[in-house]
């Protein structure tokens, strides 16, 4: 799974890092760790560390919107610190500076409770699930 449209705002970037769970993958030192849980764990580690790196790099745009990862804005999750999610976990790499700090810019709000999987909401979910290849192991596991 790629993300790499130079066009998408960093705070797009960011919110998709923290929303898909990126602490939780930060347990896993290498993809081979993740790969050693399952195929699907160790494609998603390495989609949170690809956004990571280009997030680091400035490959993704400035842009107008503006996200906090401590303080999620958007309804039903009103005030969700991501950057606390997963503190269960050991973690076995850190997650970068930047990507803890808030991205300045308009805080997209909506007066509309939208349906949400895991704060996403469900237009966005339906997307991105068009995009993942199906993963045999997933299959399996809920078999």
């Amino acid at each position: 799974m790629e993300f790499d449209n130079p066009r998408t705002e960093r705070a797009t970037a960011q919110m998709l890092y923290w929303m898909l769970g990126a602490r939780f993958f930060k347990q896993y030192a290498t993809a081979a760790e993740a790969r050693a849980v399952a195929s699907y764990v160790e494609r998603d580690w390495l989609f949170i560390h690809h956004i990571e790196a280009q997030y680091l790099s400035g490959f993704y745009t400035p842009g107008t919107v503006g996200f906090d990862p401590a303080s999620d804005p958007f309804p039903g999750m009103l005030g969700h610190d991501w950057t606390a999610s997963y503190q269960d976990k050991p973690a076995a790499l850190a997650i970068p500076a930047p990507l803890l700090e808030a991205v300045a810019g308009i805080q997209p709000q909506s007066s509309v409770e939208a349906e949400s999987e895991e704060g996403i909401p469900l237009h966005i979910v339906e997307q991105l699930n068009a995009l993942r290849e199906p993963d045999p192991d997933e299959e399996d596991e809920e078999a």
